[in-house]
């Protein structure tokens, strides 16, 4: 895995974290807040799983991890 791959993932990992965290410690905040760090922590997600898909060999790609990629981004 390359090492942008890493980083995104590490990024998705971290704002998820925080995102928790945000929650536990601030119950009464605005929903819209919450969908929106949900929505940038999936987008993350999915742009890390589309290029992990791409940066391995070919004969080791599977269509199961861009369906997850394409299906996490929608």
């Amino acid at each position: 895995m390359k090492f942008s791959n890493r980083l995104l993932l590490f990024l998705a990992g971290t704002v998820l974290v925080l995102l928790a965290l945000f929650l536990f410690t601030n119950p009464a905040a605005n929903l819209v807040a919450y969908s929106w760090w949900i929505a940038f922590g999936l987008l993350v997600t999915s742009i890390a799983a589309i290029l992990s898909y791409f940066s391995v060999p070919k004969e080791l790609r599977s269509p199961v991890y861009l369906f997850q990629g394409l299906s996490t981004c929608s």
